[in-house]
């Protein structure tokens, strides 16, 4: 029997120190430490590790997919099996809304990641063992694991005791706060209210983050978030929109108008509110994961309150668009729906259609295509009253050109661990993993000498350790490859409009070049995982999917060679059916005039 502790930190000795006793192998999945680095070490003389998920000789890829996109709807079940309609009917009372679904859409959310990601590595690991004892100081453990014949859960509760001791202290502060306000309200001055043009705005941004994604600003970034800004349509100038964030609390260009999103906006109305719902809960208990259910929707409801509360000081809103449409929490779109505003919000990802771990709650989707609403209408994982079909918003920033002096394949690879104790227990962004897609990357411009290949990664900092620097010297010794290192905005689009093939860890970028016409292969396997994507969206039918090195090396062949084949007109023929471009405009200029209406 192996010992696995979900988390551990400086405090876990004393608990450490005891399992040592039991003469067993100790793992961990997570380590959080102010200096994550000496603690790691300090657990390697102890001879307790990382979970070696890294060096398995193979992983299940049933127990993959089930945690990346739950072919089965295993969270839904359990989500079901948690549920209670009359506690969740006292909850949508609360917020103005009428749907279960939507309560089950705010349950998944919550236990989404931990739930898919603590199931999926017990699973794996019990597999390729005889028997494990789980530790755990997460309370949501008890009712998301599921009872395995050769599992054992034990709860070790001190985590929940510092949870309520911190609870009550942030009420203490909260309560505070509302009755020095309630003192300090007729000594307010003006200022704030008299401002230019600030309670003005008709259109919200909700963002996830930054106004740019990847990189440290809008110079150095993958992309900017620029899809919904306009300098023809007033009401969506970069100037006249409120902005609102939930991660930071302030953005990097200063110059916009910007509020986060904070949980200290209550009023004294809104704590009476929170009593009477959690008491009427309590007396509709039923069964113990009740107790749970109330906890979760609580901790919801009090955030409802406060953004309703950020949100009604900016009477004239009557649009809000959400940033990204999965990451943002449900709770905030339903404070913007309980007040009538409309939300809206653009398909990130194309893959996440077929995906049940990616959560959408939303008035207006703009999505890739009409075959892509057909199969989100199916997906139990999508609440959304409209879906208009536009296109992949960013394949607008592919220019689609050809290098007439050589031909181009630009390979796309994920970023990768920075820590070796973050890399041991990861499974697709593992040095092995991905010292395996450079290698072969290599071995493939070793055989097309004629063809210039371009190695673009997401993120060069994890591979800038010794455990790369002998692929990483062959790579820079090979005339025809290179990895491209360039921090310039949106410079990946550049160099993959000049390609006349992709070949991609699966990434959006890649979806995005697809929509183009720009042919794709996708490198979906590791050195211990069969496949990545496959099982969740049948890309074989384009003959996409490479499965080991022998195979990509054909397909790649047959992609540049297509002019002897019908490796194109397959690929042309699936592009059609499941991509949607329109040549002739834009999609951010589609999705504008769209939107522009409900002004």
């Amino acid at each position: 029997m192996d010992i696995l502790i979900e988390k551990v930190s400086d405090r876990s000795f004393f608990i450490l120190n005891i399992l040592k006793f039991f003469n067993k192998n100790i793992y961990y999945l997570k380590i959080e430490s102010k200096d994550n680095n000496k603690l790691y070490h300090k657990l390697k003389s102890l001879n307790i590790n990382p979970l070696p998920i890294e060096d398995l000789k193979k992983i299940p890829y049933s127990s993959y997919s089930d945690m990346d996109f739950d072919p089965h709807n295993l969270i839904l079940k359990k989500i079901n099996f948690l549920y209670s309609r009359k506690i969740s009917e006292i909850f949508l009372k609360k917020i103005s809304n009428n749907s279960h679904k939507v309560v089950k859409l705010l349950l998944k959310d919550v236990v989404t990641n931990q739930f898919s990601t603590l199931n999926a590595y017990i699973d794996v690991w019990l597999k390729n063992n005889k028997k494990l004892l789980f530790i755990t100081t997460n309370f949501l453990d008890i009712f998301l694991i599921n009872k395995k014949k050769k599992l054992i859960l034990i709860y070790l509760p001190y985590g929940l005791f510092n949870y309520f001791i911190k609870f009550f202290i942030n009420i203490y502060f909260k309560l505070k706060t509302i009755i020095l306000n309630f003192f300090k309200k007729f000594k307010q001055t003006q200022k704030n209210i008299n401002k230019k043009n600030v309670y003005n705005s008709k259109v919200a941004y909700v963002l996830h983050g930054d106004t740019f994604y990847g990189g440290t600003n809008n110079k150095n970034s993958l992309y900017n978030k620029t899809l919904y800004y306009s300098k023809k349509q007033k009401d969506f100038k970069r100037e006249n929109i409120i902005h609102f964030g939930y991660n930071l609390r302030r953005l990097s260009d200063l110059s916009l108008k910007y509020q986060y999103l904070s949980d200290r906006k209550l009023i004294l109305k809104d704590f009476k509110s929170i009593f009477i719902f959690v008491l009427k809960s309590i007396l509709s208990i039923r069964k113990f994961s009740d107790i749970l259910l109330i906890g979760i929707l609580t901790i919801n409801y009090k955030y409802f309150l406060n953004c309703r509360n950020i949100f009604k000081k900016y009477p004239k809103l009557k649009l809000a668009i959400i940033d990204y449409d999965f990451l943002c929490p449900k709770i905030i779109t339903l404070a913007l729906m309980s007040l009538k505003i409309r939300t809206v919000c653009t398909q990130e990802r194309f893959i996440s259609s077929f995906y049940n771990t990616q959560n959408i709650l939303i008035d207006d989707y703009f999505t890739p295509s009409k075959k892509i609403n057909l199969i989100l209408k199916k997906n139990k994982s999508v609440y959304a009253k409209k879906l208009i079909p536009v296109g992949l918003y960013r394949a607008d920033k592919l220019s689609v050109k050809k290098d007439r002096r050589k031909k181009i394949i630009v390979a796309l690879g994920f970023h990768t661990e920075n820590k070796i104790y973050e890399s041991q227990s990861e499974i697709l962004l593992n040095w092995k993993a991905s010292r395996l897609f450079l290698e072969e990357i290599y071995k493939l411009s070793t055989e097309l000498d004629d063809y210039k290949i371009i190695i673009r990664l997401k993120n060069y900092k994890g591979y800038q350790n010794s455990y790369f620097k002998k692929i990483l010297k062959k790579i820079k010794k090979q005339k025809n490859l290179k990895i491209d290192k360039t921090k310039k905005s949106e410079h990946s689009y550049k160099i993959c409009s000049m390609a006349d093939l992709i070949i991609a860890k699966h990434t959006s970028l890649a979806d995005e070049c697809i929509s183009r016409g720009i042919p794709v292969i996708i490198h979906d396997y590791t050195h211990n995982l069969s496949g990545i994507i496959r099982g969740a969206f049948k890309f074989d039918e384009s003959l996409m999917i490479c499965k080991n090195y022998e195979d990509m090396l054909n397909k790649t062949k047959k992609f540049l060679n297509y002019k002897k084949n019908n490796t194109n007109k397959k690929f042309l023929n699936f592009k059609n059916k499941y991509y949607f471009y329109n040549e002739n405009t834009t999609v951010k200029k589609e999705i504008l005039n769209y939107i522009n209406k409900y002004l």
